[in-house]
């Protein structure tokens, strides 16, 4: 009933303060890895309705909150699989952030993109691969990536998926 009732306050909130329209923004995509339920990704909309979010899951699709999202004609989708095998820049609304940004290089005021990686529970090497889910789309002036992500379960880590194995060979 909490969430029900935060989610009621919220929307009403949000309505009343959106100030700008997204295509003066430009676009933002929020990919929540380990996404579960998509708590974390609902709480992005309710502060930021003008983003677009994707869901990865590896084991399952809970879709508790898809139908809140849908109702709130949020755009967003799920997808079943291993962050080792996600390709970022083939991911529905990432690719057309990036060719945004691209065509808009050259004007003299070009919209902010950005493409953030969030996650509040990766588990072991997890956060290595979502980190490494980036590598294939290039930053510029008017596309910033982002990390935000709580790691835990650092005993499940297997020392071939460890991105910074050459760093500690080098230094030990």
């Amino acid at each position: 009933q909490l969430l029900r009732y935060s989610l009621l306050t919220a929307h009403s909130d949000s309505e009343s303060s959106e100030s700008q329209s997204s295509e003066e923004e430009g676009g933002k995509v929020f990919i929540e890895y380990g996404a579960g339920k998509g708590l974390l990704g609902m709480s992005i909309n309710l502060l930021d309705r003008t983003s677009s979010l994707l869901f990865v899951e590896r084991s399952g699709n809970r879709k508790k909150i898809d139908k809140i999202l849908a109702e709130r004609n949020c755009r967003f989708q799920r997808f079943r699989l291993d962050i080792r095998h996600c390709y970022v820049p083939s991911l529905p609304f990432v690719a057309d952030v990036i060719a945004s940004s691209e065509t808009e290089k050259e004007e003299k005021k070009p919209r902010q993109h950005s493409v953030t990686i969030v996650a509040k529970h990766l588990c072991g090497v997890a956060t290595d691969m979502a980190i490494l889910s980036l590598r294939h789309v290039t930053p510029s002036a008017s596309l910033h990536c982002g990390v935000a992500i709580a790691t835990c379960c650092h005993h499940a880590c297997q020392y071939d998926d460890y991105v910074g194995r050459e760093m500690w060979l080098d230094r030990f």
